[in-house]
């Protein structure tokens, strides 16, 4: 998902196919063996998307061979009021040195068919990938004021580099396919789907069980999973549930398509259905 802009220093596509790469036989490992990772975010207990993708984060850093989990997670105080904070700092053994990371998994709508950030907004209308680029931009510098400052040499640190970890999916409109722009600055290979206002789930009527509404802690990746695992929905049935999820909850929700192959599920697409009220607040 990173985007250029602000000043920002992103990790890019190359550095995080380096680390995949570097750390593929770790990864295989965990598949095999995954026990210690549930037991890590079953302690942790973060239910919000954004804190649960810092706890795998945390554990990557605390459990890779590669890193060393410094400070995660500190809010900085001078005289009892809060001057800042910052995600993690990580030294990075193979190259001995200080990493100062902030990190976000964000999902964004695009209002319009434009590629300006303003434009791309939370799906429940809470943020937009401006604000979010501008706090971040904040975030990094967070080491150059005086509470930054008197923490590393509290700490005895120097950060070498700071850097952001920025990931989610960007939406468009179904009407807007194929014709779409993606915000300036994204990654050519960023996630996206498309989005819908409840009042248009009536184009939902097919009688194939092909429909999800997925979990939250489904949301970071690409969906595969076992058939078993998964009640499939029509399109009818689909509709009935999103618009009682939507009654409930006031929350935009997530439906993905899938295929079955070989008792596999694999994501076709996914998109959300949006309150529109919530988006576009009087």
């Amino acid at each position: 998902m990173a985007t250029s802009g602000f000043g920002l220093n992103f990790y890019d596509e190359s550095e995080c196919d380096l680390l995949f790469e570097s750390h593929r036989l770790w990864l295989q490992k965990l598949d095999e063996q995954p026990m210690l990772l549930f037991e890590w975010l079953e302690r942790e207990g973060q239910k919000l998307l954004g804190h649960r993708f810092e706890s795998l984060l945390a554990f990557f850093f605390s459990h890779s061979p590669a890193f060393e989990l410094l400070h995660r997670n500190v809010v900085l105080i001078q005289d009892k009021n809060t001057r800042g904070e910052f995600d993690f700092i990580v030294k990075d053994l193979s190259k001995n040195c200080v990493l100062h990371i902030e990190v976000a998994c964000k999902y964004y709508v695009g209002l319009k068919n434009s590629n300006g950030s303003k434009h791309w907004i939370g799906p429940n209308g809470h943020d937009s990938l401006y604000l979010k680029l501008e706090k971040l931009n904040q975030q990094i510098k967070v080491f150059s004021t005086e509470p930054g400052k008197n923490f590393l040499q509290e700490n005895q640190l120097a950060i070498n580099i700071s850097k952001v970890f920025l990931k989610g999916y960007f939406f468009h409109h179904v009407r807007e396919f194929p014709f779409v722009q993606m915000p300036k600055g994204a990654n050519t290979h960023c996630n996206s789907g498309w989005f819908v206002f409840e009042e248009e789930l009536s184009q939902f009527g097919d009688e194939v069980a092909q429909w999800l509404l997925l979990p939250k802690q489904y949301w970071m990746c690409p969906f595969r999973f076992r058939l078993q695992k998964f009640n499939l929905m029509s399109g009818l049935e689909m509709k009935e549930t999103v618009m009682r999820e939507l009654r409930r909850s006031q929350k935009a929700q997530m439906i993905i398509q899938v295929m079955e192959k070989d008792g596999i599920l694999h994501e076709l697409s996914r998109g959300f259905v949006i309150l529109k009220n919530r988006l576009f607040k009087s």
